[in-house]
């Protein structure tokens, strides 16, 4: 098989979408984003990156914390409104059902089957935008998405996205178990 070269910048990577989520002028705001990876175990982080200009980045850093909520593919819709409208023209603060945890400035989606609340640990400037590294404070389910305690990302029927066509879709099948198939292969040659 040949390979052949092709664009560097849209690949077509599937990323978790997210609903990222502050309190600005003392009102929950939510933005569509799909910059999202989790970059730490212990302690627990993510990195995200925003536009710079983004209402909701101005909230993030006059606050220091924000809200990672993990959409299930139900909530395409709202999910893509939200990163079709920005919080200084559009009141989204009743779009969901809001909750607060131990954060108390951070706006959690009660609909979403995962969310975390973060403080921010570091920005840095990447190309303009600004990339955000949060420690996880806080996270959130329901039993109903959890399988031996811990979420179950079948269960969840997470909305994922891809670039350069710009579709939402729903995760697939499970292939098998990380640090083990890999133990059916000879360690020789």
């Amino acid at each position: 098989m040949k390979k052949i070269s092709i664009n560097t910048s849209n690949f077509g990577y599937p990323m978790p979408i997210v609903l990222i989520g502050t309190e600005v002028q003392e009102k929950p705001n939510f933005m569509t984003a799909a910059w999202m990876t989790h970059v730490n175990l212990e302690p627990s982080m993510l990195a995200v990156c925003l536009s710079r200009d983004h209402f909701t980045s101005g909230g993030i850093r006059e606050n220091k914390t924000f809200s990672v909520n993990f959409p299930y593919t139900s909530l395409a819709i709202k999910t893509d409104f939200c990163g079709m409208n920005s919080g200084k023209e559009t009141d989204k603060s009743t779009l969901f059902t809001v909750f607060h945890g131990k954060l108390k400035n951070v706006p959690l989606i009660e609909e979403c089957p995962l969310c975390v609340g973060c403080t921010v640990s570091n920005i840095y400037s990447v190309a303009g935008d600004m990339l955000l590294i949060g420690e996880v404070v806080e996270a959130y389910s329901e039993e109903k998405y959890l399988t031996q305690g811990s979420p179950d990302v079948k269960k969840m029927n997470l909305l994922i996205f891809t670039m350069p066509d710009n579709r939402y879709w729903s995760l697939g099948e499970y292939v098998g178990q990380a640090w083990e198939m890999g133990k059916t292969l000879p360690k020789e040659g």
